[in-house]
């Protein structure tokens, strides 16, 4: 995503100069004649979308269009943010990374130049590799600093790159903004640097996916996780491989979507390579039919995000990154043991782990939006280790030596709560309803309202300043009772009810969409049963889903077009 900076009021002349000067600088024969197009034809709109203001780091790093610019994925915006990153941190070695994206491989080799050309030694993986293999391999290889090249489940038009410590957790302010700024200062005037002090790339060439694979496997997995038929999809992306090897050493029976497991970096068979997305289960789903599965998993294209569907009666279920997140914090929880363990989520989840948490002693963190504060969040504190974390968002972290989101270790604790379940003649579904009988039902449901074209961001930003300036009062006739602005941390708002409810409003750090989270609690009493209270919840949440959608209208977004 981008946001605005202080070239947003150039006019179209001293835009297209910039652009020109930009032209000069630019390394990539393909984004120079896009470029050359552009200013040839005088393509205002698009030339100040493109140049009057940068991209930046959002929740999971440096991500966007590729095409030519300082507000596009490009050979020469990768050049000057790694430069910024040697800058700043100094790392002697990095370790790069890359998925299947349209030049995925050609940007992580621009960012190795840069590195050695900055006097650092660039590590480079041979192939594509999955996310979470990428967060263990920077510890792995006791590297300064990592990079990876991926745009994980965003449009197949967009790149990115994202940007991790020695430690193997992402980046987290100051760090973000300081190389920004950086950044900033070698796009205006635009330079390609080039400071030539003898660094080295070196082409890896190591089991690193085995070592990753021993960390997050069992080393005694349930024996029923055998009788588990596996639906799969990889979604077009790179976890397919390493996804399908830790099935075979867990023992499961796993049947691959063959029309979406190869890496393709236009996703041809789903609209949005996104798990989250309406419809972009449909093949797995239809395949778990076929083969008479038990489960459907879904990885995003560069494997960190988990998506789970499961048979509920008559009917495929796809579980929500909340009842996820709840089902596999319960399960750690219950079986992790000692002092000092802590559980995490972000300020957009369920609180339902919180309570959880408490109910087993366990200290609870809530963070900031981004996944990069969860993998943090037992960091300042003494003896502690984080057992579990999550994010709405499909993302998952079990107890373990990755410190990211990781879509492949989820899948081996979810069947593993599968077999475990089984084993007792229940299943998932049933555990979360003897949850929710004990803790009450949190119902909860995502939002997302796209801005299409050019200047999404500027908008949506305007959006969010409107509501701002007139914040609802209630919602379904329940007042607000405590209105949280996070200007001061993040761009969000949150609207806590005199029911228990609340209300989340957003921009996505990684996408031009504005989010809403609705989460109602509803107390299962004596003699209602859960599934009774569930549905009475879920008509609520339906309800202000459409009040919440009635209010971005009111305030600017728009009326029509793509909602998730």
């Amino acid at each position: 995503m981008s946001r605005s900076n202080s070239s947003g009021g150039r006019s179209p002349d001293a835009t297209a100069t910039y652009a020109r000067k930009w032209l000069e600088a630019d390394p990539d024969p393909e984004t120079r004649l896009e470029l050359a197009a552009m200013l040839g034809s005088n393509r205002e709109a698009e030339l100040a979308d493109c140049f009057n203001s940068r991209i930046v780091f959002g929740t999971s790093g440096l991500r966007g269009k590729r095409g030519p610019g300082p507000n596009r994925i490009n050979r020469l915006v990768i050049a000057q943010a790694v430069a910024a990153i040697m800058r700043h941190l100094n790392p002697a070695t990095v370790v790069i990374g890359y998925d299947a994206r349209h030049g995925a491989r050609q940007l992580a080799d621009e960012a190795a130049a840069m590195v050695a050309e900055h006097g650092g030694l660039a590590l480079v993986m041979p192939e594509p590799l999955p996310t979470p293999v990428m967060a263990y391999a920077f510890r792995h290889y006791s590297s300064d600093a990592g990079l990876i090249i991926t745009a994980s489940h965003n449009p197949a038009d967009d790149s990115g790159c994202k940007v991790y410590s020695g430690d193997g957790a992402q980046l987290v302010p100051p760090h973000d903004r300081q190389i920004e700024q950086l950044m900033a200062d070698l796009a205006d005037p635009p330079v390609h640097p080039h400071p030539s002090q003898g660094g080295q790339v070196s082409r890896v060439r190591s089991k690193v996916i085995d070592s990753y694979l021993d960390v997050v496997s069992p080393a005694e997995p349930h024996p029923g996780i055998s009788e588990i038929r596996v639906s799969y999809t990889p979604l077009h992306g790179v976890a397919g491989p390493v996804f399908t090897e830790a099935m075979k050493r867990i023992g499961a029976q796993l049947f691959c979507v063959e029309s979406q497991f190869d890496p393709d970096p236009d996703f041809p068979t789903v609209e949005m390579p996104n798990p989250e997305e309406p419809r972009a289960l449909d093949a797995a789903i239809a395949k778990a039919v076929e083969v008479d599965a038990d489960v459907v998993f879904a990885n995003d294209p560069d494997g960190d995000r988990l998506g789970v569907v499961v048979p509920d009666g008559d009917r495929w279920l796809q579980l929500n990154g909340d009842q996820i997140g709840v089902l596999l914090g319960d399960y750690c929880l219950r079986h992790s043991s000692g002092p000092g363990r802590v559980t995490a989520s972000t300020a957009v989840s369920s609180r339902m782990l919180s309570v959880l948490s408490a109910a087993h002693g366990v200290q609870f963190i809530e963070t900031l939006h981004g996944f990069k504060y969860v993998a943090r969040a037992a960091d300042d504190q003494l003896e502690t280790r984080l057992i579990f974390g999550y994010e709405p968002a499909l993302g998952y972290a079990v107890e373990g030596s990755i410190r990211d989101k990781d879509g492949i270790s989820a899948a081996i604790a979810f069947l593993e709560l599968m077999a475990e379940q089984r084993a007792l003649g229940k299943s998932v579904l049933q555990r979360l309803d003897e949850l929710s009988a004990e803790h009450g039902v949190h119902s909860t449901a995502q939002l997302a309202v796209w801005f299409q074209g050019l200047g999404a961001p500027v908008r949506m930003e305007e959006t969010m300043r409107s509501i701002r300036s007139a914040p609802p009062m209630s919602f379904r006739g329940r007042d607000v009772v405590e209105l949280t602005d996070f200007t001061e941390q993040a761009n969000m708002l949150r609207f806590d009810l005199a029911d228990g409810s609340r209300v989340q409003l957003r921009p996505s750090g990684t996408e031009p969409k504005l989010k809403a989270y609705i989460e109602v609690v509803s107390e299962v009493s004596d003699g209602e049963s859960v599934a009774d209270v569930r549905a009475r919840a879920h008509v609520e949440r339906e309800g202000f889903i459409e009040e919440v959608r009635e209010l971005l209208t009111a305030h600017g977004a728009p009326a029509e077009g793509p909602t998730s």
